[in-house]
């Protein structure tokens, strides 16, 4: 699987956003977004604007992306008339995320903030009370994500052939996905990971946060009641992934997908599946290698090199989902795996 942080850099990270972030509940009458540089908000400050703030004010006004993005490049001026022009005229109460004097995310001011540094706190804990090994951990510009195998939990595909049961948990602060726990599956042999199913979603919405008169949210004791409870459910549910069960099941499916071959062309047979999996043209190519490279012309071999090929993409979210691209392919029904393996037979 792809590396990102050491868990002590990890920490260190999340600290100093904890300290650095500041979130605002404000009516857009009293923002201004000036050319393509900052927002300003009236009696709290001036932020720069990073891409996904940009995206997400896009959206919210129903500003075509293409549009928006050709201004944002070529008029900046044109873009801020636009803005400002919506702002007024159809006002909204809005929070504002910030980091390091940045905008970050433009939300509904029902949004949950419920921090990665929150997510972190819980999770690693419970992590070392049950035997789980932290394998992967990053925080990217959307998200946060720990990855975690529970070694002394796992079941044989073929002789020789481990996999191990684990855990992902993953976050954004940013409006891009929620607090997410899920089954985490690392073959041994070769140390590929694979992303299973979501078995605890928690998103990020909830009362509205103030009237929108540009001040700092905070969070209530009864949201942190409320955080609290979905502290506990994260316990449960990460102790529930890592049970023998759970693995031996995966282990089955995996074992399912051993005896079926590709009989027709291998390139042919990487191109169909990288289709249903959404991969691109790039993406392709490394799993046809990674495929000819492990030798095993399997269904499972198909499979794992998938997950092999997150290793070498750049970023660590793309990483992520290839990872979970890899249990989709085991997931297809019997016939479309066929199609796979039969791609290229006259």
């Amino acid at each position: 699987m792809k590396q990102g942080r050491s868990i002590a850099d990890l920490a260190t990270e999340l600290g100093r956003q904890r300290d650095a972030k500041r979130d605002f509940v404000a009516d857009t009458r009293v923002m201004v977004m000036e050319g393509a540089e900052n927002l300003s908000i009236e009696d709290v400050g001036r932020f720069g604007m990073r891409p996904t703030f940009h995206r997400q004010i896009s959206s919210r006004l129903n500003i075509p992306q293409k549009y928006y993005d050709r201004m944002l490049a070529d008029a900046p001026g044109l873009l801020s008339d636009n803005v400002n022009h919506w702002f007024q005229h159809n006002p909204q109460s809005r929070m504002v995320r910030t980091l390091d004097d940045k905008a970050r995310a433009f939300l509904s001011n029902r949004y949950r903030p419920i921090d990665n540094y929150d997510m972190a706190e819980v999770v690693l804990p419970i992590f070392e009370e049950v035997g789980v090994e932290v394998r992967s951990a990053e925080v990217t510009e959307s998200r946060m994500y720990i990855k975690g195998v529970a070694y002394h939990v796992n079941a044989e595909v073929e002789v020789g052939d481990l996999v191990a049961a684990g855990v992902i948990a993953s976050n954004s602060e940013i409006g891009l996905g929620s607090w997410k726990i899920s089954a985490f599956i690392e073959r041994l042999v070769c140390k590929n990971g694979m992303v299973g199913t979501k078995e605890l979603v928690k998103y990020h919405t909830g009362q509205g946060n103030g009237d929108g008169d540009g001040h700092e949210f905070f969070k209530s004791d009864t949201l942190k009641a409320d955080d609290k409870a979905l502290f506990l459910k994260t316990r449960d549910v990460v102790e529930g992934l890592l049970s023998q069960a759970k693995i031996e099941d995966a282990a089955l499916k995996f074992r399912g997908l051993t005896d079926d071959r590709i009989v027709g062309d291998p390139v042919k047979a990487v191109e169909v599946l990288s289709t249903k999996l959404d991969l691109s043209d790039h993406e392709r190519g490394g799993v046809l290698k990674h495929l000819i490279q492990g030798g095993d012309l399997s269904a499972w071999g198909v499979v794992n090199a998938v997950t092999r090929q997150a290793e070498d993409v750049e970023s660590y979210d793309r990483a992520t989902e290839i990872e979970g691209a890899g249990f989709k392919a085991v997931e297809l029904p019997q016939s479309e795996w066929a199609e796979v393996l039969r791609a290229g037979v006259n």
